[in-house]
């Protein structure tokens, strides 16, 4: 697995889907309704936005921008993806005029663990609760969805 493909595993090596999510945890309905903001690096190296996708997103959804990763660097809770061109709706940063690394994508995982209470739309059945890991991203917040659990 190439290393720019780790960026978010959690300490348990378990990542419940490839994306990193826009806001600061997962919402409180349903995931089949949540349509949300997210991006995610793809098999052959692509940094890829996606808007309005849930988490049962399949590989039909087409990215609203995307770019050439060029470069990846993880230096402790830090990532860092290089491209030649800017991603539209990324907080990516401007480093050069020039050549393959131009813009920047910083991500930070904080290990702080957030908690979200899913209710159950049958009132027969609980619900669950969906445990989210906070990233800064440019330094706005998102998240990885770590894991569900049920009653």
């Amino acid at each position: 697995m190439p290393n720019y493909l780790a960026y978010t595993k959690t300490p348990d090596n378990y990542v419940r889907d490839p994306y990193v999510w826009e806001g600061n945890k997962a919402p409180s309905t349903s995931p089949a309704v949540q349509k949300q903001n997210a991006f995610r690096v793809t098999d052959d190296g692509y940094l890829e936005y996606f808007t309005g996708i849930n988490i049962y997103t399949d590989g039909d959804a087409k990215p609203a921008d995307y770019a050439k990763l060029q470069k990846f660097v993880k230096k402790g809770n830090t990532s860092y993806f290089y491209t030649k061109s800017a991603v539209f709706g990324l907080p990516m940063t401007k480093i050069s005029n020039t050549g393959k690394y131009q813009y920047l994508l910083k991500m930070t995982k904080t290990n702080h663990y957030l908690a979200t209470m899913i209710p159950s739309q049958n009132k027969n059945v609980g619900g669950n609760v969906d445990i989210s890991v906070r990233y800064y991203v440019g330094g706005q917040d998102f998240y990885v969805g770590s894991m569900s659990i049920y009653p």
